[in-house]
């Protein structure tokens, strides 16, 4: 049986930005490749609804993060090990 190419099961992805409109799109991809992803963003008001459809999605956690702060990032990292 061929492997899929493109897939991205078992693999893990933090995406910074994640709750606006181009990040949205990419986590959206990601999920549907299979991957486990955790949108790290500042959710501002158009975020929020953004977001909205990855709650309770076990394979997508959210994480408010801001890029401004090494620590923040580091903490967003250690959120997805471990989150999965």
């Amino acid at each position: 049986m061929a492997k899929d190419l493109f897939s991205l099961e078992n693999k893990y992805c933090v995406v910074f930005g994640g709750a606006g409109y181009l990040g949205n799109a990419t986590v959206e991809a990601l999920l549907n490749q299979g991957a486990k992803v955790v949108v790290a963003d500042v959710f501002p008001e158009y975020g929020v609804k953004n977001t909205e459809r990855f709650e309770g999605n076990p394979n997508c956690v959210l994480f408010k993060c801001d890029i401004q702060h090494v620590e923040e990032i580091r903490a967003a990292y250690d959120k997805c090990l471990e989150a999965f």
